[in-house]
């Protein structure tokens, strides 16, 4: 299992040798600078090139909070699976008081280095048939969105139920099971839905007012609210009034509020011709509408190419007017998802002038400068996809719901502003309020996205927790490469990168920059009279089946639950209660460990079911009697297997039973799993008795069959011997003056005969011989 404050565990059990980096929060998130590799840019995803800006960020300033509670033992109440409640009465003490400290972004405008790149599955993306996004010219003002949950419409669905989707309040596509994993909603007072399994928020929750604005075009409003220190000024040696100028005329000239627009989304900089040429990308509109939108200007003469380029297609567009390149830019669309930019010709390291990414993500990256250039011909950026984000209003010690959440769709990475005030609820304190601008984050919990570092190489993360842990598997040409898949956090320095070497021994660094989830805007809310209370739900995850040893809630099905509750600030430290017929998976500790805090109420610990071998212990109650136990018969095997499932009734449907010469048996399970149970446990020879039957063909003539005369006896033990050559050495056979005759074998054995079956009276003929002594005389 693990804890999202479990950073102990990450640094040991995954401890790699890396790179120094300089790490900086920006109000949108982490910048990273590491010499001579890649570009670090920000939260959600990162720009990627091949070297880096030899600017070094200033100090980050991390805020610390801190709710230190009273020591008091931890509570545990209730575990819930899918068929019965049973109460477990355990309890924790915390021995120590943790304060809880989070880090605060710092003053935007540091420059972040450039970086690598995020590619979003495309299985995971949002369904391009989707309503479309409206934009409006940023000149006049932002644009104004209208949350699309509904006062009639239930808030969401209880994300412990088993087996069931989250069901966002607006009716919106449904999120994915743990898709709210980190904010849980259990205030379940009214069910709508036919399925019971399914339980809805109340409708009488309070409805928020609260409204949210969308920077329709960020790159324009960017240039506007900077005319001489923006991207576009910065990166030019020349021309630099003027081209501004044309680019922001480029801007206004798509910036419509219909399909006919644009989103311009990044900015690069071709430091390759003399008089730099100026590459913006643009999506449509229209969010049905994948193709890539390129516009190249060449800042000497003013000259502007356009390229449209389709999904799964690559572009290479040549220039040979004054300023021309030598080396020709290639646009690729992956996905419809990521795009990249390729100067044909240039490889990474080359002594030549590349690009460098002057925006991306909704703001001014802030590189500029021929050493950044430098050796830089290729990166990657994400192609903003629709997304739906949604505002929380939410119980600290729970995480319940406290109000219908308020959702707004846009694009990732757009720019938004709540406006209005947060709603108030009766019985409840306000205690902490998310920033009131932001970026619209792509990442949902649960889901996977790739991320790409270069033309090769991508990096499939899955996201954990809303807090941005990942687990993260590095891919060579769509190969997974051995040893790299790892948990990462987002702590500067201690877990939230590492490095590893792809084919021909090519070092890779990865760093995790997602910090929040598109379901991370959160009100905190304390109930009256219990502000330092907070509760954890620990989720057992069936995850049999999973090959991996590192797994995400999403691996597996939830079939139990325990809550543990205690003050904020405490650590908890609880032995897990591992359900019925389950054993924990493999590299999962007994224990979670963690503290209390507002923002985190969920643990998860991954299980398998127990194999059939585990659960079975097959026995016999009396053995198969065999001839000869090294060497058993077909008929006795089967006697044996015949014999085990008669005493072991409940052995699974298709259960295998191989049955050795000498007993030694194999009992296969449909699982795969196996039980083995020795010949001397399941068959025993037979007595001498058992696997006799002494008979006689002729049975002895005596004189008298009630009084055998002792060479009568003899004879008819003779007999016996005779007709039974069988007879083991050392048998003894005693007759009886009846004739009645005990075999007494070696083993202790003994057969019986009657003496009717051994010996017969002789006829008067056999035993009389008439003689006269004297003859008669006769005439």
């Amino acid at each position: 299992m693990v804890s999202k404050n479990n950073y102990q565990f990450y640094q040991q059990k995954h401890a790699d040798g890396k790179q120094r980096w300089g790490l900086r929060k920006l109000s949108v998130g982490v910048a990273s600078v590491l010499l001579g590799t890649t570009f670090m840019l920000h939260s959600n995803h990162a720009v990627s090139a091949d070297t880096v800006s030899t600017t070094t960020p200033t100090d980050a300033t991390v805020q610390t909070d801190s709710n230190v509670a009273d020591h008091q033992g931890s509570e545990v109440t209730l575990r819930t699976t899918a068929d019965k409640e049973e109460t477990v009465a355990t309890t924790t003490n915390a021995e120590e008081k943790v304060v809880a400290t989070n880090p605060k972004d710092a003053m935007q405008g540091q420059n972040p280095t450039q970086g690598q790149d995020t590619t979003q599955d495309k299985d995971k993306q949002t369904n391009a048939n989707e309503t479309t996004q409206n934009t409006t010219n940023v000149d006049k003002k932002d644009t104004e969105v209208t949350p699309t949950n509904d006062a009639k419409t239930p808030a969401t669905q209880n994300a412990t139920n088993v087996g069931n989707e989250v069901m966002p309040a607006n009716g919106v596509t449904p999120l994915k099971k743990f898709v709210l994993a980190a904010l849980p909603v259990r205030k379940a007072e009214t069910t709508t839905s036919t399925d019971p399994t399914t339980k809805e928020a109340s409708t009488s929750l309070p409805m928020s007012k609260q409204d949210i604005k969308l920077d329709s075009q960020p790159m324009l409003t960017e240039i506007i609210s900077k005319p001489t220190d923006n991207w576009v000024y910065k990166n030019l040696k020349r021309y630099k009034d003027s081209s501004t100028a044309k680019v922001k005329e480029i801007l206004q000239n798509h910036t419509t509020n219909d399909e006919s627009g644009r989103y311009y989304f990044g900015g690069v900089a071709n430091y390759n011709e003399s008089y730099h040429a100026i590459y913006l990308l643009a999506r449509s509109n229209n969010l049905n509408d994948n193709n890539l939108y390129v516009t190249i200007l060449h800042t000497v003469s003013k000259n502007i190419q356009e390229a449209v380029v389709a999904p799964g297609e690559s572009k290479k567009v040549e220039y040979n007017g004054t300023g021309g390149t030598t080396f020709p830019p290639i646009f690729t669309n992956y996905d419809g998802t990521s795009v990249s930019i390729d100067l044909d010709g240039i490889e990474k390291g080359n002594n030549v002038y590349g690009m460098v990414v002057g925006f991306a993500y909704g703001f001014d990256t802030g590189i500029s400068g021929d050493p950044a250039s430098m050796g830089n011909g290729f990166m990657t950026t994400p192609m903003p996809t629709k997304v739906t984000t949604t505002i929380h209003y939410v119980d600290q010690a729970t995480g319940d719901e406290l109000a219908v959440p308020k959702s707004f769709e846009g694009v990732a990475y757009q720019k938004y502003t709540i406006t209005g005030e947060a709603p108030t609820i009766d019985g409840y304190t306000l205690k902490k309020s998310p920033n009131t601008t932001g970026y619209i984050s792509p990442y949902k919990v649960g889901e996977s996205y790739d991320f790409r570092l270069d033309k090769h190489v991508v990096v499939k993360q899955t996201v954990i927790d809303a807090q941005g842990l990942v687990r993260v598997t590095a891919y060579y040409d769509g190969e997974a490469i051995n040893n790299t898949t790892r948990y990462l956090g987002n702590i500067p320095d201690v877990n939230d990168h590492y490095s590893f070497f792809g084919p021909h021994r090519k070092s890779y660094t990865y760093i995790n920059q997602i910090t929040s989830t598109n379901d991370g805007i959160v009100y905190y809310y304390a109930k009256d009279g219990s502000e330092d209370k907070s509760e954890v739900r620990v989720h057992y995850i069936d995850v049999t089946g999973n090959k991996s040893s590192l797994f995400v809630p999403g691996d597996g099905k939830e079939v139990a639950t325990d809550k543990i509750s205690g003050k904020l600030g405490e650590t908890y430290n609880y032995n897990v209660n591992v359900p019925t017929d389950y054993n924990l998976a493999t590299n999962q500790a007994n224990t979670v460990n963690g503290t209390y805090t507002i923002d985190h109420h969920d643990e998860y610990v991954y299980v398998v079911k127990k194999t059939s071998a585990e659960k079975l212990d097959p026995t016999v109650k009396d053995k198969t009697k065999v001839d000869d136990k090294t060497k058993l018969t077909d008929d006795e095997k089967k006697e044996v297997e015949a014999n085990i499932r008669k005493n072991n009734p409940g052995l699974p449907e298709g259960t295998q039973i191989a049955v050795g010469d000498n007993g030694d048996t194999t009992i296969n399970y449909k699982d795969g799993s196996q039980d083995t149970i020795t010949g001397d446990k399941l068959v025993e020879e037979k007595k001498s008795a058992e696997k006799l039957d002494p008979t006689v063909k002729d049975k002895t003539k005596v004189d008298d069959p009630k009084k055998l005369t002792d060479d009568e006896k003899k004879e008819v033990e003779a007999n016996i011997r005779k007709n039974n050559p069988g007879l083991p050495e050392g048998t003894q056979i005693a007759v009886g003056d009846n004739g009645d005759t005990t075999i007494n074998y070696k083993d202790g054995s003994q057969d019986t005969i009657t003496g009717d079956k051994l010996v017969e009276e002789k006829k008067s003929a056999e035993k009389l011989d008439p003689t006269v002594k004297d003859k008669t005389k006769v005439d």
